[in-house]
């Protein structure tokens, strides 16, 4: 996460006046700092995994509540915002994560909000073993839910969102 070296991430944005930047961020920082780092970059990319803050407490060990409401405060900005969902098998992609998410961002972000839908990347747990530990995501995680993505982004679509599914492609 970039934020987590706002200062040095500030500092280095700052010394390229007239390069356009691209702040690539899962959102989770203090709601202050990340206002104030945002303001360096012409634009964001905003990933979103779990609408529900006890599957995201489950799965990433935080609460999503930050996240979200850097997210809102994003919003109201003047920042191109892309939301970006990776569609990890039988943890974003269920139709229960997926409902909330449309809540989510159809109360909270701009029509002219992109969202993106990332396929799951199966060599994500190649890095494991070096570091000597198991891989969680075990074979039956290995495809995505397609018909959930699919409606979901037909929904998405329904709402005025310019989606692009990298999944159903």
């Amino acid at each position: 996460e970039p934020t987590a070296q706002a200062a040095f991430l500030m500092d280095c944005a700052g010394r390229l006046p007239g390069i356009h930047k691209l702040l690539d961020t899962s959102g989770f920082c203090e709601p202050s700092l990340f206002a104030e780092t945002v303001r360096f970059f012409d634009a964001v990319y905003f990933d979103l995994k779990l609408a529900d803050e006890k599957e995201h407490e489950r799965y990433t060990g935080v609460s999503n509540r930050v996240i979200l409401e850097n997210l809102q405060g994003l919003m109201e900005m003047d920042r191109a915002v892309t939301i970006r969902m990776p569609m990890i098998p039988r943890i974003t992609d269920t139709e229960e994560n997926l409902a909330a998410a449309e809540r989510l961002i159809g109360g909270i972000c701009r029509r002219d909000t992109p969202v993106h839908l990332l396929a799951y990347n199966s060599l994500a747990g190649g890095k494991y073993p070096v570091y000597g530990m198991e891989y969680p995501l075990k074979d039956w995680y290995r495809e995505n839910q397609k018909r959930h993505i699919r409606d979901f982004a037909q929904r998405l679509r329904e709402r005025g969102y310019e989606v692009l599914d990298h999944v159903n492609q």
